[in-house]
């Protein structure tokens, strides 16, 4: 790279800046790929981060984002640009999305095998497993479901492996099914959380997250006041979600995170939604859940919030001192 012009130095400074406040951990730069680069999400070999840089001798457009978050920037090295430079952004624009929309595509086939092979190697749930016996620690019964199921897997740190472990896996899927991730627990043989960095991980998706869930319960008839509705409800965790369907005796699935009670997307025909939302102490349970509520109900469903009474627990909590 050309250090002599100022501007074209400030470009690059002002890049590396921008990169390091999405996350990216960027030192150097290489021009005309797509790269891919560490953020600061990424534990192990993971590359999230991306980017595509452009370097021509007047005009630098640098593409930049996060596959994780669905993030995304640019950056070019000019503020007022000619008619010409305008349409040599935009055709750089699009280069950098068609190299972007390539490399995803590969790496979801990559880890569509990965899934698939790990469902296919694993086990049902039910019986005397660490997974019967971690969920009943929770005051859970393991329902029957085919959605949930274990397996034994290394646990991997920064890229090495600390210990083999009982898992248990929730099928994550998108509204019309398809399997596009696995969120994994890693537990003890005798059905504790095992002591491990991070106990509960998300394997790599073969697909968008957004509106993709844990379909623990099919939707059902329910009695809501003095009319009976089809009914569905939603929660974060997959222990939130049976808890919630134990006391409230309505079909819940798991959406993960707050993230993704956000953007839950419900099958077309279920017109009444229930949100077990986390009462979180920063408030960010009980904002997912009402961003949700606002959401739907201009799509036209109809939405009730339920949350716990007490600051810092979610419905797991509630049945545990219930069962006491």
């Amino acid at each position: 790279m050309h250090n002599t012009h100022m501007n074209y130095r400030s470009f690059y400074q002002k890049l590396l800046a921008d990169m390091h406040r999405l996350g990216l951990e960027v030192e150097t730069l290489e021009p005309n790929e797509l790269m891919r680069c560490k953020t600061t999400g990424d534990r192990g070999h993971e590359r999230s981060g991306w980017y595509v840089l452009f370097d021509d001798a007047d005009l630098q457009v640098c593409v930049f984002g996060d596959w994780r978050t669905g993030s995304r920037q640019q950056l070019t090295s000019k503020q007022a640009l000619s008619p010409v430079e305008r349409q040599q952004v935009q055709e750089r624009l699009r280069q950098a999305h068609h190299k972007r929309e390539q490399a995803q595509r590969r790496q979801w086939e990559r880890n569509a095998e990965r899934l698939n092979r790990l469902w296919a190697n694993s086990l049902p749930i039910d019986g005397n497993t660490p997974i019967t016996r971690y969920l009943s620690s929770r005051g859970i019964i393991a329902p029957p479901s085919e959605v949930l199921r274990w397996a034994n897997l290394t646990y991997w740190h920064d890229g090495q492996p600390i210990g083999n472990y009982p898992t248990m896996l929730g099928a994550i899927t998108n509204p019309d099914g398809g399997l596009v991730s696995i969120h994994r627990t890693y537990l003890t043989q005798g059905g504790a959380k095992a002591d491990v960095p991070t106990g509960k991980k998300l394997m790599p998706a073969c697909g968008a997250l957004a509106g993709a869930s844990i379909m623990l319960h099919p939707p059902k008839p329910i009695q809501d006041g003095t009319k009976q509705v089809l009914g569905l409800g939603i929660a974060e965790g997959i222990e939130t979600a049976l808890s919630a369907h134990s006391l409230f005796d309505v079909p819940v699935w798991a959406c993960i995170s707050a993230h993704g009670i956000k953007t839950f997307t419900p099958p077309r025909h279920i017109k009444n939604i229930y949100i077990f939302a986390d009462n979180d102490a920063n408030g960010v349970g009980q904002e997912a859940a009402n961003h949700a509520a606002e959401r739907l109900t201009r799509l036209g469903h109809v939405v009730r919030i339920h949350t716990p009474p007490r600051v810092g627990t979610d419905w797991n909590d509630t049945l545990i001192e219930q069962v006491k």
